[in-house]
């Protein structure tokens, strides 16, 4: 049975897929994702695009096997075959390839890989807010603790209803509505009348990093993010609710912060169901 491989059209005529080829495929699938968004755009290309197209041959003919391979020779287990070994075969999709042999092969990089952080208490985020110097770093810290978001998604959100807000569709997981946990950080950190950072979303992070540097604050951005997730499990917030309020998967969700759940919060968690 003939592949999707073997029916793929070439621009001309009916023809073996070249490298040329696919390097045109990578450049239109990259437009068409940072339509609106051409600075960042630039960015991701320059360090993540770029370096995935070229770990493929640069003349010749470009098929399943060679993209596998490819894929392959990355080391399993590693964040650059996960991201880059992922763009290849979301490269491979767009053209309408067949793309799930090399969506399997990069799906090795596992939550057992990841480095354990050190979850920050909610005292602990209330003290390191105290630290901030300066007024647009302290909303952008607030933002990160209350909402778990990250740092480049404090760009570009916006207000709601009822203190909920929306993060930009331009972001690395995509538009979506997100609620404070705990709600009362929005008011003890005065997240509505703080001012706003004025660096774009490509330069966000590390701005913030270094500010937070500068003043002493050993928090990092992301574990913001992980004790936001773990305060949604406290609080009984159904792990598919959490998912979508994070902006990732259920699967990312369960497998990278369960992990984290010491015997403490495993616990308290019980308790609520135990008559």
């Amino acid at each position: 049975m003939p592949s999707s491989w073997d029916s793929w059209v070439a621009p001309e005529s009916q023809a073996a897929l070249t490298a040329a080829d696919f390097q045109k495929a990578a450049q239109k699938f990259h437009a068409s994702k940072y339509l609106k968004s051409p600075e960042r755009g630039g960015n991701a290309w320059s360090k993540k695009w770029a370096p995935a197209l070229r770990k493929l041959p640069t003349t010749g003919p470009i098929n399943e096997r060679i993209l596998l391979k490819t894929i392959q020779s990355m080391p399993e287990g590693s964040a650059g075959r996960r991201d880059q070994g992922n763009l290849i075969a979301q490269i491979a999709k767009s053209i309408g390839l067949e793309s799930e042999p090399l969506l399997a092969a990069y799906r090795g990089y596992g939550v057992d890989k990841l480095t354990e952080r050190k979850i920050p208490k909610d005292r602990e985020i209330e003290d390191a807010m105290k630290e901030i110097q300066l007024p647009h770093w302290r909303w952008t810290f607030g933002m990160c603790a209350a909402y778990g978001i990250r740092p480049h998604e404090c760009a570009d959100l916006q207000w709601v209803e009822k203190d909920w807000i929306t993060v930009d569709e331009n972001t690395k997981t995509g538009a979506r509505k997100v609620t404070p946990c705990p709600s009362e950080w929005v008011v003890t950190f005065s997240l509505r009348s703080l001012p706003r950072p004025t660096q774009a979303a490509t330069n966000m992070a590390k701005a913030f990093n270094d500010a937070l540097d500068r003043d002493g604050v050993t928090i990092k951005p992301y574990n913001l993010r992980h004790a936001y997730a773990m305060r949604l499990m406290d609080d009984g917030v159904p792990p598919e609710i959490g998912a979508r309020l994070m902006g990732h998967s259920l699967t990312v969700h369960e497998d990278t912060y369960k992990r984290w759940l010491g015997q403490e919060r495993i616990t308290k968690a019980m308790d609520r169901f135990t008559l």
